[in-house]
């Protein structure tokens, strides 16, 4: 897979997944335009990385002249914020993805990235793609509208496109918002969880196998591919897992309260796989054990 001397812009270049995304693309010879919020720079400085300090909905088609593959990971990603503020989430989510792709008009291909969450709780596991989406809560909404203007739009103008749905990313440099980094960090502090609760069900999936997906995505492929493991994993086995690696037994508190967004996932990553030649190579032990060295070493 030959990228050197693509042209990538990156939007959500500051996130988590946008980071790691970035300094692979720049390590494989790609020039990189990442798209961050103002005064939230974090990228390390390169001679292939120019940084836009802008917001979505502030792109032009000066900001897109040149650039060969979008890969649009932008978004309000909170589901409590969303839920909170619909107006904002639809504001940022749907209509700052219409303006990108208006303003990317002449790109080689648009990769939007999508989420598990457009699936909802189904009853069928695993999700496939093309099982109907049953958003539950407003940041699904948003991804199933945004990834609707995305294949419309893209197929009006015969401009090649992928959706990219994630399922749940973890790895190092993930903010404790989320339940893996949040099991990390007090598993290495102490010897006690404390947790909103255990119930729920994700497919768990190391950050550097979404990058991989990613980037192969952005040169091959067209239409949507759930980008996961095809593995369901309870949050006990992934403390579990934990107390394995650190040889130690945690207590685990929880406070009942229920989290919003869907109760069990599970991808089928078959389309990845046939069309893309892409599987996952990271399994969870090894992630964590990775995510939790991190951790340590600071």
């Amino acid at each position: 897979m030959d990228i050197k001397g693509k042209r990538f812009l990156v939007t959500g270049a500051g996130g988590f997944v946008g980071r790691h995304l970035t300094e692979k693309l720049i390590s494989l010879g790609a020039r990189v335009t990442a798209l961050v919020r103002k005064n939230k720079a974090s990228l390390k400085t390169n001679n292939n990385l120019t940084i836009l300090e802008k917001d979505l909905l502030e792109i032009n088609k000066e900001d897109t002249k040149g650039i060969d593959v979008v890969i649009h990971l932008a978004a309000i990603t909170d589901l409590p914020d969303c839920q909170k503020n619909p107006k904002k989430a639809y504001e940022v989510n749907v209509l700052g993805t219409i303006s990108l792709l208006e303003n990317s008009k002449d790109v080689e291909k648009f990769v939007y990235v999508s989420s598990l969450a457009v699936y909802g709780n189904s009853l069928k596991l695993p999700s496939g793609e093309d099982d109907s989406p049953t958003p539950i809560e407003t940041y699904a909404a948003t991804k199933v509208a945004a990834e609707y203007f995305t294949s419309t739009h893209c197929n009006s103008i015969n401009l090649p496109f992928c959706i990219a749905r994630l399922f749940s990313v973890y790895g190092p440099g993930q903010k404790n918002g989320f339940v893996i980094p949040r099991i990390v960090s007090q598993a290495i502090a102490k010897d006690e969880l404390d947790l909103k609760n255990t119930d729920t069900t994700r497919d768990f999936i190391y950050i550097g196998d979404v990058v991989d997906a990613l980037i192969n995505l952005s040169v091959r492929g067209n239409g949507i591919y759930n980008v996961g493991t095809g593995i369901e994993t309870s949050i006990m086995e992934v403390i579990s897992n934990v107390e394995k690696i650190l040889n130690k037994k945690l207590a685990v508190k929880t406070s009942g309260e229920k989290k919003l967004g869907v109760s069990r996932s599970r991808s089928d990553p078959t389309k990845m796989v046939r069309e893309i030649g892409w599987k996952y190579s990271i399994n969870l032990q090894e992630g964590l054990k990775m995510t939790l060295d991190s951790y340590k070493n600071g």
